[in-house]
């Protein structure tokens, strides 16, 4: 418990933190689980290798973010459109992402669902993506004004992101 107090994940103010201790370890522990033993986990929720193979790596915890994130979203659990199997989810690339989720979400998600836990990226980093920054280009999605402006073409869009990033750019240096 000191841990938890001492690493922010109990405040005084009684801020909402999300954690899950179900498959933590020391340093030094091994970083893998048998998995035709007593299974560890909710397997929903965790990635293809550690289904598969046993790993705990920091990309479960990512894959386990997104899970989340997509359940917040959506308000269902992953794989909800589907009657899953355990081997379904060992080759699964991830969850299905609705196409209505705003295209930072969808970046976010498409991060965490990385297949190769190593694409992943890391939490310093995506605490500085897009979709946890809140950006006004971060609200655009394919039902916007833009996507009529651009059509479907990615390539177009991306443009369009890039010069409103700029002009945000520069707002925000006129008011540093």
């Amino acid at each position: 418990m000191s841990y938890i107090n001492k690493n922010g994940a109990w405040r005084s103010s009684h801020e909402l933190k999300i954690s899950d201790f179900g498959l933590t370890r020391r340093d030094g522990d091994n970083t893998w689980w048998q998995p035709h033993h007593p299974f560890a986990g909710t397997a929903i929720y965790m990635s293809p290798e550690s289904i598969s193979h046993g790993e705990t790596r920091k990309g479960l915890d990512l894959w386990s973010l997104g899970c989340i994130v997509l359940e917040m979203y959506t308000g269902q659990r992953p794989w909800w459109h589907t009657d899953y199997k355990l081997n379904d989810l060992k080759n699964c690339h991830g969850p299905l992402i609705p196409r209505d989720l705003p295209f930072d979400a969808k970046l976010f998600l498409m991060t965490c669902f990385s297949p190769e836990a190593d694409d992943r990226k890391d939490a310093s980093t995506l605490v500085n993506h897009i979709f946890l920054r809140g950006d006004v280009v971060s609200k655009i999605t394919e039902s916007s004004p833009m996507s009529a402006k651009t059509g479907s073409n990615p390539r177009n869009i991306t443009l369009e992101l890039e010069k409103l990033r700029q002009r945000l750019s520069d707002m925000r240096s006129i008011f540093v």
